[in-house]
């Protein structure tokens, strides 16, 4: 497997998958710390105690968060309907 590559190790002799396809649930807390982080790089960007550029870097995290807050919602939204039903 390649390194860096986000995956968990399976269990036993399962093999390694990612993370998304092995049902991991710890993405819900990369939401409030992306937020977090827009927050931080933002402020420092427009307060003058960083240069200009960094708001560039509270974007990309804003926005990296809300998609992944979307996807947990719209994931979590499947889950509740249930399966769907067979054609």
């Amino acid at each position: 497997m390649p390194h860096g590559s986000a995956c968990r190790p399976g269990k036993g002799t399962e093999p390694a998958r990612p993370a998304a396809l092995a049902d991991w649930r710890a993405f819900r807390w990369t939401v409030p710390f992306r937020l977090l982080t827009c927050m931080v790089f933002t402020t420092a960007a427009l307060s003058g105690r960083a240069p200009g550029v960094f708001v560039g870097v509270g974007l990309w995290e804003g926005a990296g968060a809300v998609a992944t807050g979307a996807a947990l919602l719209l994931e979590r939204r499947r889950r509740a309907d249930g399966p769907a039903p067979a054609p």
